[in-house]
């Protein structure tokens, strides 16, 4: 049973009522977040007991640090795996979905992204055992892996071939998680690892900035929190198009999605590791990471010391 005083005081602070409360404050509740394990996201940061994240609408829960499951949790850095694995349990935190690009151009590309996949989904899948959203821009293949099962869906399943309808599929897979979550306030985050290696058609890139701001707008109509949901881009080779094609959403969205800053995008010198004696560059798992992780918690690090 929890402690009474302790509840009091946690919503007081939650309600405004914890010192002068001020923007900006750094002071903290007196408690710190306790994850919950029944794989649901966290109503209340601080204590135990279920609070509704629409019982009472307000402006207020649209502010990065409303409920804000990561304020009292120490910085991760996660600039080497080997640091301590305790830098990726934020990824328990949310539900993990890969979104990759399946179009013609990407075969040159197709196993050093299998690679990737693999080496991620290994990381993920201790924080989220029932396994890993995979789905491609292309094959309508929608798969919850294991990282025994990677290899298999991307050597026997899906073979790269298409055009990079971006718009489309992202559009898809929003829209269906909307819909989950107007049903279930409670379902957790929803995180989307996008790899893509070249540019969409003119308006496939002017269809994605709406599709992503059209979430957002259905976000805020539905009062979620600011981190619900979270997209990054990552570019696969050198294509000048998908480098344009990220830079143009970095531009159009920099100031957020109708108020979310739900995109965070990644240059391909970023996140590859150079080939040595002429073997072909692969990507590395720590930096696709470093940027999952430093999207997630964002909001708790732009007051704190940023990624």
């Amino acid at each position: 049973m929890s402690n009474p005083s302790k509840t009091k005081t946690a919503l007081n602070w939650l309600n405004g009522k914890w010192g002068n409360n001020k923007k900006g404050s750094t002071e903290l509740p007196p408690t710190y977040f306790e994850a919950t394990k029944d794989g649901k996201a966290p109503n209340v940061p601080y204590e135990k007991e279920p609070v509704s994240p629409i019982s009472e609408p307000s402006k207020k829960s649209q502010d990065p640090q409303s409920n804000n499951p990561f304020k009292n949790k120490p910085a991760t850095k996660p600039v080497d795996a080997n640091d301590g694995e305790e830098d990726f349990t934020i990824l328990g935190w949310v539900d993990t979905m890969f979104l990759i690009d399946d179009s013609a151009s990407m075969l040159m590309h197709w196993e050093a992204t299998r690679a990737a996949v693999r080496s991620i989904v290994d990381v993920c899948h201790k924080y989220d055992s029932d396994g890993v959203d995979v789905r491609f821009l292309n094959n309508s293949t929608e798969s919850k892996i294991t990282p025994d099962e990677v290899k298999k869906l991307f050597v026997e399943d899906v073979k790269p071939t298409g055009p990079t309808p971006t718009a489309k599929r992202l559009g898809a897979i929003l829209r269906e998680y909307i819909a989950k979550f107007e049903k279930d306030f409670s379902t957790k985050p929803l995180n989307i690892i996008c790899f893509t290696d070249g540019r969409p058609f003119p308006e496939e890139q002017d269809d994605t900035i709406k599709v992503i701001t059209e979430t957002a707008r259905e976000l805020n109509r539905l009062d979620a929190k600011a981190w619900q949901v979270g997209i990054q881009f990552f570019q696969i080779g050198t294509d000048q198009g998908a480098r344009e094609f990220l830079r143009n959403l970095d531009d159009n969205l920099a100031g957020g999605a109708a108020g979310r800053d739900m995109v965070d995008t990644a240059a391909w010198e970023k996140i590859k590791i150079p080939g040595k004696n002429g073997r072909p560059d692969t990507i590395s798992r720590d930096a696709v990471l470093k940027v999952v992780i430093g999207s997630i918690s964002k909001h708790w690090d732009q007051q704190n010391d940023p990624l």
